[in-house]
């Protein structure tokens, strides 16, 4: 029989080890009260990788309303959890490809060959000068620091999860979720839209025009366990790989081999671009691998989609010429 201490240390590295690995998930601790634009690092464990992404805490409805919460000089938006999250824009007609970023450090660094769940949520602030709306946001890890004015991070095109359709919802908060197998032992993380604009899908919303699509994010969560994340593992739940399937080489040239976890009895693999148009189907019957001739898809990042034994598998593919 185990002693009581032991069960008790049995008990704390279980929990730290499904912890949330994000410092200051929901921005709620702070050094000060925002005042203006690119204070993220007021928000203990954060700051701008990129540009100047906007903090918002309910405690400068005083002393600066327009960085208040729930309303401030954006919109009208209680916070998710607690009274406070930020903001960013994932679009901009001013240059190509800026984007703002946030990012923060890991409380411990990813295990390679571990599986983690990946979460947050997002609001669309819809005003005057904010009509526009796209897809792309997303987290992606590093093993670098970034700094808004001596390093900033860009656009590159390859973000860990992202949301690969266009979140218009001005009312509720929107998860964006997925899974993620490290493949590095990654002890920082970025938040923001890291497709270019030719890899975005922008719209416009309401009358007239404007220059940005602007999100709020809230209650960002890494971790192992998925209800730590909230992140819901339902009967027909896409899943970002969960293992299901990998694909080689990435970045592909010409053919990609996928290899299945498991022997597919029935079901097919479809590539879709960052749109959700199908451009390749491939059925699949009693195989364990499959071989993709890509040749006829331009450089980008697509969406590869696996449905089998009543659920869909995702991952994405990177096609560089």
């Amino acid at each position: 029989m185990k002693s009581i201490s032991t069960l008790v240390l049995i008990s704390v590295a279980q929990w730290m080890y499904s912890q949330n690995l994000v410092i200051n998930p929901s921005f709620e601790n702070h050094s000060a009260c925002p005042n203006q634009i690119n204070q993220v690092d007021f928000a203990t464990g954060w700051k701008s990788w990129g540009v100047t992404p906007d903090y918002f805490n309910a405690c400068a409805n005083t002393t600066a309303p327009n960085f208040g919460v729930p309303l401030n000089n954006r919109a009208f938006q209680p916070a998710r959890t607690g009274v406070a999250y930020m903001g960013l824009f994932t679009y901009t007609v001013f240059l190509p490809n800026q984007r703002e970023f946030i990012g923060g450090q890991l409380s411990s660094p990813l295990i390679p060959g571990q599986q983690y769940f990946i979460s947050f949520w997002v609001n669309h602030v819809e005003n005057s000068v904010l009509l526009k709306a796209s897809d792309g946001i997303g987290l992606k890890f590093s093993t670098v620091d970034h700094n808004y004015f001596a390093e900033p991070d860009t656009a590159n095109d390859a973000p860990h999860v992202f949301a690969n359709t266009i979140i218009t919802d001005t009312v509720n908060w929107v998860q964006v979720h997925g899974t993620f197998l490290a493949d590095s032992a990654y002890t920082f993380f970025g938040l923001g839209n890291y497709f270019g604009d030719s890899l975005t899908t922008v719209i416009q919303m309401g009358t007239g025009n404007s220059n940005y699509a602007y999100y709020f994010i809230d209650d960002v969560c890494i971790s192992t366990d998925h209800s730590v994340c909230e992140v819901p593992l339902s009967f027909n739940s896409v899943k970002q790989n969960d293992l299901f399937f990998q694909i080689t080489p990435q970045p592909a040239d010409h053919d990609v081999i996928v290899y299945f976890r498991k022997t597919v009895e029935s079901g097919r693999l479809e590539i879709k671009n960052l749109a959700g148009q199908l451009l390749l189907k491939e059925e699949i019957n009693g195989q364990m691998k499959l071989q993709l001739n890509t040749f006829m898809l331009p450089a980008g990042v697509y969406i590869t989609e696996c449905y089998s034994d009543r659920k869909i598998y995702r991952s994405k593919l990177i096609i560089s010429r």
